[in-house]
């Protein structure tokens, strides 16, 4: 995974070489895609599962943060931490679709990552059901 730097739509910076040590889950987005937002609950219920453990969730999303404002924050609740305007780091991590989901281990090294989902009723739980098992591995490996 390349090192990035970045800027969460609540003004934090983040340098993922400084995450080094922590599980990072990154979630590339936008807010017309609906499998994307499908899956809000399954992500939600990783951050509370791994709240208090060596674990960042990032949500990188392609669209403005005047867009998120106006048509995302106020109907979803997303728990990542969200990083607007991201085409160029988009292009810089590569995806193959939307949503794309990577698991970084400790180290900086691609883990495991998946592109698409579901928009049924499945996609509440599926991220969950698919990326539970692979952090719980990693933090063990610690």
């Amino acid at each position: 995974m390349p090192e990035l730097s970045l800027k969460t739509v609540t003004g934090e910076k983040i340098e993922t070489k400084d995450l080094k040590g922590k599980v990072i889950v990154i979630n590339l987005w936008f807010i017309t895609c609906h499998p994307c937002i499908a899956e809000l609950p399954a992500l939600n219920r990783l951050v509370e599962e791994y709240k208090n453990k060596d674990v960042a969730f990032l949500g990188i999303s392609t669209d403005t943060k005047a867009m998120l404002d106006a048509d995302f924050f106020p109907k979803y609740k997303f728990d990542f931490k969200i990083i607007a305007d991201g085409k160029d780091i988009v292009k810089k991590i590569g995806n193959t679709g939307f949503p794309t989901f990577y698991i970084i281990d400790t180290e900086g090294k691609v883990r495991d990552a998946w592109s698409g989902g579901a928009t049924d009723k499945t996609a509440e739980i599926a991220v969950y059901l698919k990326a539970k098992p692979i952090i719980d591995e990693l933090l063990k490996a610690q």
